[in-house]
């Protein structure tokens, strides 16, 4: 069975933080999102802090590699050739989730049959607090916003 959820990851010299990126999806209540990482043909060491912490977790997670540095696009395109799931999330390398965010996420998207679900964001430092960038405010404008697309706050 595959899992609903898989968490694409496009990695480029990302060692100071990608741990901390990783154990965010790894920790996410409720579901358990196969991730998969895209090493972005990076120079350092990401690529070994990947493979060390998703072999903590298997089954959980894949990495996958690139020649050479392609771009943030080429690399989630090649997360979602990879991916399994029913939906499939994009976060950044150095980006962080709070616990709940893939379980509210899937939970609005299942119950309102939503072909696309998104969140807000803040900018934070490690401890995931910090303001909202744009409080109240979606970020497609609302004639044009999908009936079928929801947000989660």
């Amino acid at each position: 069975m595959h899992p609903l959820v898989s968490v694409v990851v496009p990695i480029y010299n990302m060692e100071a933080v990608i741990e901390t990126t990783l154990l965010d999806i790894i920790c996410q209540e409720a579901i358990c999102p196969k991730i998969i990482a895209v090493d972005d043909g990076s120079a350092g060491r990401s690529a070994g802090i990947i493979s060390s912490n998703l072999k903590d977790y298997p089954g959980r997670g894949r990495l996958v590699y690139l020649r050479r540095n392609l771009g943030a696009s080429i690399a989630r395109n090649a997360g979602i050739d990879a991916a399994k799931g029913k939906y499939v999330f994009f976060i950044d390398g150095d980006d962080r989730l709070s616990e709940k965010t893939l379980a509210n996420l899937l939970a609005l998207a299942e119950n309102y049959g939503a072909d696309v679900a998104f969140a807000g964001f803040r900018t934070c430092g490690p401890s995931l607090r910090g303001e909202r960038l744009m409080p109240g405010k979606t970020l497609l404008p609302v004639p044009t916003t999908p009936e079928r697309c929801f947000t989660a706050t």
